[in-house]
């Protein structure tokens, strides 16, 4: 059987692979080298009760369009959402200000029906600040929880790591929610080097202890990079003190780069 988790499915029989596509809500049924079907999704947003507009109102107009952007989207019950109406936060769904049928893909970083959660969610595109999508909950029958972290961040994302997690020096524990799984470990195994979680900027973070914290990931080929971005809250108490790392890499030729704070000043570094 076919059932799309996303929603209450119907059920079909078939004998081949069956894919979503990500950009419409069908079915790719066979190879393109093979006869194909199409099954339409049959979701609509008909079967939600509740739907709040959110505005992309922190966009500067006049500035350069976004395709395929991330967004934040904090839920507070002052902001008229109802977390008893929400199914346990599995009937959220996200629509484009175009209303087609086509949900917008999302990740929750933390769902806190007793306060503040955090949701990020792909919008396609962004060119003002009167932009907007929409927010559905609260599903007639109590639709299932569909997240989709890695079309959230798309290919032009190397790593995103939220650090929500209560490490403890288990492989993989802190979770890349990008395709790419460069999950980490904290202190590579050393259980004096696992940082501990404290209250973050969004949901949670990591509290390293400036001597021997910190968090490793395996050597990729994805960060072999020349030119690229990186971004992440940073809070020190003491901004002197020497060279403190932040983030870095080194693969095995050598190569390397590295962001770190160094007497007063942010540091980057690159070998490229």
């Amino acid at each position: 059987p076919i059932d799309d988790d996303a929603i209450e499915g119907t059920g079909e029989t078939t004998i081949c692979n069956v894919v979503q596509e990500a950009v419409d809500p069908w079915y790719l049924v066979g190879t393109p080298d093979s006869a194909e079907a199409f099954i339409e999704d049959d979701d609509t947003f008909d079967q939600w009760n509740e739907r709040i507009m959110l505005q992309c109102a922190g966009f500067v107009d006049g500035s350069q369009p976004l395709f395929n952007v991330p967004i934040l989207i904090r839920l507070t019950a002052e902001r008229a959402f109802d977390y008893s109406d929400a199914n346990l936060r599995g009937d959220l769904r996200f629509r484009d200000q175009a209303e087609g049928d086509v949900q917008l893909p999302y990740e929750i970083e933390r769902w806190n029906s007793g306060g503040t959660s955090f949701i990020w969610v792909n919008v396609p595109l962004i060119t003002s600040s009167a932009d907007y999508i929409w927010m559905y909950w609260a599903h007639d029958t109590g639709a299932q929880e569909s997240p989709e972290p890695d079309w959230v961040w798309n290919d032009d994302h190397v790593a995103v790591w939220h650090l929500n997690e209560n490490g403890a020096g288990t492989p993989e524990e802190y979770f890349d929610s990008t395709a790419n799984e460069n999950h980490g470990q904290g202190g590579d195994g050393a259980a004096a080097g696992v940082p501990g979680r404290s209250s973050g900027r969004i949901a949670f973070g990591q509290d390293f202890d400036g001597t021997n914290d910190f968090i490793g990931v395996s050597d990729d080929e994805s960060f072999d990079l020349v030119s690229f971005t990186i971004s992440g809250w940073i809070k020190t108490p003491d901004m002197g003190g020497g060279r403190r790392r932040i983030v870095s890499q080194q693969g095995p030729g050598g190569d390397y780069w590295s962001m770190a704070l160094n007497n007063n000043r942010l540091e980057l570094l690159s070998s490229k």
